[in-house]
């Protein structure tokens, strides 16, 4: 098949491309959650304390 080496690199690095997606999307999720665990724990030694953005 004509341009089969190139065809294959291409595909390696769309695969390349989506699993670095995958891994910022997780990453992303993780950074959103993260400002609740600390409030969390914020509130277990002081639940009269008033975070900014609540």
């Amino acid at each position: 098949m004509k341009n089969e080496h190139t065809i294959c690199g291409l595909i390696r690095k769309r695969a390349e491309i989506a699993s670095h997606i995958e891994h910022l999307q997780t990453e992303f999720r993780k950074a959103i959650s993260d400002p609740d665990h600390v409030d969390k724990a914020i509130h277990l030694f002081d639940s009269s304390v008033e975070l900014a953005g609540r």
